[in-house]
Formats: C-alpha cells, structure tokens, sequence
C-alpha cells in the first residue's frame, strides 16, 4: 500500500522494490537514539524521517553505519524558523570573524570544513558532564557584515534587503552578550546549555585579542586557521583578506559586533539498512532479502565515517541507485496474481 497526497493505493512489485526515501534527519526519537552526538536537526528534505528502517528490520535487514551523518554547522534560529529551506553552512565567511563557546573561548578553526568542523560540537567535558561547545557563537564586525553578505552556502550574514532575525547586533561585546544570554534563554535548548558563563564577557574581549594577535602575524598557531588548500580555495568564493593570512583579519576596535548561534546540523544521516554493491538489503548473515533494495540515505553509507569530497553526498547516491535499478530489472518478474 502507498500514501500521496491525491490518496493511495496498492502498487505490486513484480522484480523487486527499491527504497530512496532519505535519512532519519527529521526523527528526533531516532537522532536521539543512534547519532554520535546531540544534532539539533538538519537541512534534509522535511520527509526524511526514517521510514524505510523499522520497514526493512521487519523483513529481518541488519541495520549500519547508524551513528553517522553527512554534517555542517547550522544557524540554529533559521532551523527552527524556516526547516523547509534552511541550508547547512558550508562556508563561514569573512576574515574579521571567530567562534566562542558559551566560556567565550575560541575552541575551532573557524575555516574548517564543514562536515569536521561539526565534530567540535561534541567535545565532552567530563567535569561538568555536558557539550561546553553546544551551541557556539559566530561573532562578527562591520566589515564582514558589509562586504560577505549573501544567501548561498548557508551564509548566515544577511544582505541588507533581508530580515536577519537570527543575527544579534550592538556597540559593544559587552552589549552583545547580554542579547546572546537572552536569546539562548528563548531558544530553549537542552538544560545546561542554555546559558553563558558569569565572565563571557571577559573570555570574548581575551579572545578577539588572542585571535587579532593571530591575525596580524597571519599564522593561527592555535588553531591553524588558512593552512590547508580547501580553507584557501573556500575562501576565495567571498574574495580573500589582504593580510599576511588571507583567512584572517583582526576584529575592529570599535563595534558594532554581530553574532549568531549555531548548532550542529546534518545535511542528512548515513546509516540504514546494510545492502550489497547491487544495492540489495542484507540480513545478518550476509544473505540479501529477496527483491529488496536501497539507495542513498535511506542505506548504510559506504563512505562510513568519511566524507570523500564535494559531492559526496549525491555521488554515491546517483551510483548505487543506478546499480540497484540495473539489477532489479534484470531479475525475472514475479508470475501475476
């Protein structure tokens, strides 16, 4: 039986069955239970909540790879607002720019790709048994906000003919923290993450002057930000800075300063039902379950942890579909009944 929007009906598959119906981005009972971390959510399509796995356990699949996702900061505010077109951010532009945990301590190359730089999120503190980095705080000058703004990559500096609601503005860091405090009170994320440090406010003013430190000298021997060639060439979409470091430019003396919270976001989740290079649905003992098939996000991903390059996502989707089609058709039809 299948379900649309003009209704449903029952469809029979003579050679076989082929899923392709995404990830489990929008199940929250499943990100909670078999992601590596706490995901605030993701840019997949709104559909994308899982369906395919407890349908494939029933026919006795083994399930893999469940605790990975294809991942990218995300602005968590424009999730929570607009989940249908929210787009991950691949790229944080601008050189006048760094990111503060909620001490107010810069914890990550800024420039990192977007799918490691996700990983930070997760650090744990076994102290105080919480993520310190969840979420983090992108802290912005004027010349960022007047020279990068844009809608492409999931830039989270608006142009000027856009309502950013998610961006916080003020003269002073000081004045920033107190609108940075209220609104993770209003975002309501999990209990021990929803508020700053007592000296935020003194953590951000020792790190702008750590990182315009950094930036003058053009190397970032904390966290190394402008040294691999994709840093550089991601760079260059947003044209780059004209100091010794092209990553990097020192924040300006004098506000205003703007800032936004991300969260960690997945453009979707790459673990499902474990299937052979013929896209064939696996049961544990390595035997595929007769005419059952999956492709893309829906199957546990080859790529296991990795993520192999642009494109990585939709490559191996488009791949393993083809296979799977060019093997499902090439079996012997069912007898009509």
């Amino acid at each position: 039986m299948v379900a649309t929007g003009d209704g449903g009906g029952r469809i029979r598959a003579r050679r076989g069955v082929v899923f392709a119906s995404g990830g489990f981005t929008h199940n929250p009972a499943l990100r909670r239970a078999f992601l590596r971390g706490p995901y605030v959510g993701g840019c997949a399509a709104l559909t994308n909540t899982g369906d395919f796995i407890p349908l494939a356990q029933a026919a006795g699949a083994e399930l893999g790879n469940m605790q990975q996702a294809w991942s990218a900061p995300i602005v968590i505010e424009r999730m929570l607002r607009d989940p249908a077109k929210v787009a991950g951010s691949f790229v944080l532009p601008g050189t006048g720019m760094i990111i503060v945990n909620r001490d107010g301590r810069r914890v990550i190359n800024e420039k990192a790709v977007y799918n490691e730089f996700t990983r930070t999120f997760f650090d744990w503190d076994s102290r105080t048994l919480s993520y310190p980095n969840l979420p983090l705080i992108l802290i912005w000058d004027q010349q960022v906000a007047e020279g990068v703004a844009g809608n492409d990559f999931g830039n989270p500096v608006p142009p000027a003919d856009v309502d950013g609601y998610w961006v916080l503005h003020a003269d002073t860091l000081a004045e920033l923290t107190d609108l940075i405090a209220k609104r993770l009170t209003e975002l309501k994320l999990p209990a021990d993450h929803d508020t700053l440090a007592a000296d935020f406010t003194e953590h951000v003013r020792q790190s702008v002057s750590r990182y315009n430190e950094l930036a003058e000298s053009g190397l970032d021997t904390d966290f190394h930000r402008g040294e691999t060639p994709i840093e550089l060439a991601l760079a260059a979409i947003f044209g780059p800075g004209e100091g010794p470091n092209p990553t990097m430019s020192p924040l300006a003396p004098a506000g205003p300063y703007y800032a936004t919270i991300l969260g960690p976001g997945t453009l979707d989740t790459k673990g499902g039902p474990r299937v052979d290079t013929d896209g064939r649905v696996l049961r544990p003992d390595g035997e595929p379950i007769d005419g059952l098939y999956g492709a893309g996000n829906c199957v546990a991903s080859p790529s296991g942890e990795g993520y192999w390059a642009g494109g990585g996502t939709i490559g191996p989707i488009l791949c393993y579909a083809y296979l799977a089609g060019k093997h499902v058709a090439a079996r012997q039809p069912a007898p009509a009944s």
